[in-house]
């Protein structure tokens, strides 16, 4: 099983960001189980319509939202997250990246 582990570790896995699967090159039949899956597994869905609808019309700190502006902005700090995470795993194994023209590296040991 050691063997195996190893050989995950050692092989290219990318991040398919439009469904937020994970993605071994050399076996992509083989599945992940993410943080997301975990998350979306043990609680009920989000009900953002619903919940962004009941906070603009009774939660003061959001009196100057609407729905739209208030689901717009979750949706704008998704995709934050998800682009921060992309930089990271990216960082991680390959020891650079590139971030709106600036180019980080990672100090040799």
């Amino acid at each position: 099983m050691l063997d195996e582990i190893n050989k995950l570790i050692n092989s290219p896995i990318k991040l398919r960001v439009k469904d937020h699967k994970y993605i071994l090159e050399s076996n992509p039949t083989i599945v992940f189980f993410s943080v997301t899956n975990l998350v979306e597994d043990q609680f009920p869905p989000f009900e953002s319509d619903k919940i962004a609808k009941d906070l603009v019309n009774n939660v003061p700190k959001y009196r100057g939202y609407t729905k739209i502006s208030l689901l717009q902005e979750w949706i704008n700090i998704r995709d934050t997250g998800t682009a921060v995470h992309l930089y990271k795993t990216t960082f991680a194994m390959a020891g650079a990246v590139d971030v709106d023209g600036l180019s980080f590296t990672r100090f040799a040991d």
